[in-house]
């Protein structure tokens, strides 16, 4: 687990479902759950770009490490 970008993530995230858990009708409560899948598609999301940027790093140094064919 990437214990850096969740501790990033989660204080707003449980912050602002906390909020909305306190301050929304009865009727709209529910709206505080949903920042849980939020959350975890934004962790997600965060993850697979960074993985997606070393590839492409690794990539590109590959590139300018092989020798050009003849």
């Amino acid at each position: 687990m990437h214990w850096k970008k969740y501790a990033i993530l989660l204080p707003p995230f449980a912050c602002i479902a906390i909020l909305l858990a306190l301050y929304l009708p009865n009727e709209q409560k529910f709206f505080a759950v949903l920042i849980a899948p939020v959350f975890w598609t934004f962790y997600h999301l965060w993850i697979h770009v960074d993985n997606r940027r070393k590839l492409e790093g690794e990539d590109s140094k590959k590139d300018k490490t092989s020798k050009p064919e003849r």
